[in-house]
Parts: structure tokens; sequence; C-alpha cells
């Protein structure tokens, strides 16, 4: 069970050798990763009792290879490469793809806001950042994005709990996104050391009634 972290993904264990499985044993597997988008290593512990011995120490990732099945076609089969084996067993790693929670994204249950709105990736070099946002509005400006307007909202990262810089693109200078989508919020996160922009997200009519609260979700896919 996941007992830690914002991190998805399925685990799957393998009986490699039954002589050499402990009886009544209790595992943790620790996954370490350079960015937030990479896990790079993962390590084993055995946490029986009042134990916590290092069974596998910074294994390289389970990773997937691509293999080529029909070469007419040029068709690849996913499969996941070998981990390591500690005590008869092994384990293989799934990742899933990171989409949008559309049914759990929109106004705030008891908002008076029922503005539509369209949220997806900002072109096809944006990265699906994995985090929930809250867009907060109020009634002053409250808040400048990151190409210097000023806004009557700010935006919440509620999965890391931190503030969110964004990109306001404002038309009117009235600090909220209007209708009709000329109007955009772009949300900016860091990957690899640069600024990105992530999820674009803009309103049809009404406009949105100040002081009230816009939620944004994510949601993993799998594969």
């Amino acid at each position: 069970r996941h007992i830690e972290g914002p991190g998805t993904g399925t685990v799957s264990v393998e009986i490699i050798d039954r002589l050499k499985i402990q009886e009544n044993s209790t595992y943790r597997i620790e996954f370490h990763h350079d960015g937030r988008f990479e896990t790079t290593s993962y390590s084993v512990f055995d946490v029986t009792g009042s134990r916590n011995i290092n069974l596998i120490a910074n294994s390289p990732f389970v990773l997937f290879d691509s293999i080529l099945t029909d070469p007419i076609k040029s068709k690849y089969t996913i499969v996941p490469q070998d981990g390591d084996v500690f005590e008869g067993l092994r384990i293989s790693v799934f990742n899933d793809a990171i989409a949008i929670n559309r049914s759990a994204s929109g106004w705030q249950e008891g908002s008076r806001s029922t503005a539509s709105f369209k949220l997806d990736l900002k072109n096809l070099d944006g990265i699906a950042y994995p985090a929930d946002y809250e867009i907060r509005f109020t009634e002053e400006f409250v808040e400048t994005s990151t190409n210097g307007n000023p806004a009557k909202f700010t935006v919440w990262n509620a999965t890391e709990e931190r503030t969110g810089r964004f990109f306001f693109k404002d038309l009117d200078g009235d600090g909220i996104p209007g209708t009709g989508g000329s109007e955009k919020i772009y949300f900016w996160e860091e990957s690899d050391g640069a600024d990105i922009k992530t999820w674009e997200l803009f309103f049809g009519s009404p406009d949105p009634i100040l002081d009230t609260t816009f939620l944004i979700s994510y949601i993993i896919i799998i594969l």
C-alpha cells in the first residue's frame, strides 16, 4: 500500500525462489528521483517488527523496453525490465499517464460562479504537471503574473501546498480572465531548471464572480 508522498503507479511482486521467501515479512520500498517527473532508483527495506534492514540500495529504476514484435507493421511491445531479486522476490514498477480529472475540476461546491471553462495543456510542448490547483478570485488586485499583469486572483498548488506562478493574458486590464477565450491563464512550473508553461485555462460566459474558487484536479490514467 502507498503510505507517503504524492506518487502513483502500481508495483507487482514476482516469486523467483520460494525456498528463500521469508514468512510474515514486511517490506518498504522507497523511490528516489532527480527531478519531479523521473524516478531514477529505488531501495527495499525489511521493516518486519522493529527491523529496518536495507536489502536493496539505490537500484536503477525498473524501466520499460520497447521490443519490436512485428517488423512489417513496425509494431512494438512494451515490457518491463527485470528488477533486483531479494529474499526470493522481484518487483516491477508500472508508471501511469497524467490527465485532467474533468469530473473533479470546476467551480467549488457552493460557488456562485457558473462560467463555462476550457482546460488543457499549453500547446503541444506543455508538460502535464501532476498537481491540483485552486484559482481563488477576490475583489481586489492581490497578485502579479509572471508577465507583469496585476490579477484579482491567486493560484494555489494544493498538492504541494504552495503558491503557484502563472502567466496572465489580460487584454482589458480588469484583473480577471474575460470570456471568449482570448484572455487566458497559463500555469508556470519549473522543469530541469527551466520555467515552462503547463496547463492552460480560459473561461466562457458569464464572467467569473469574485470571492469564488475554481478547482483543477489531475487524474492518473492507467494505460
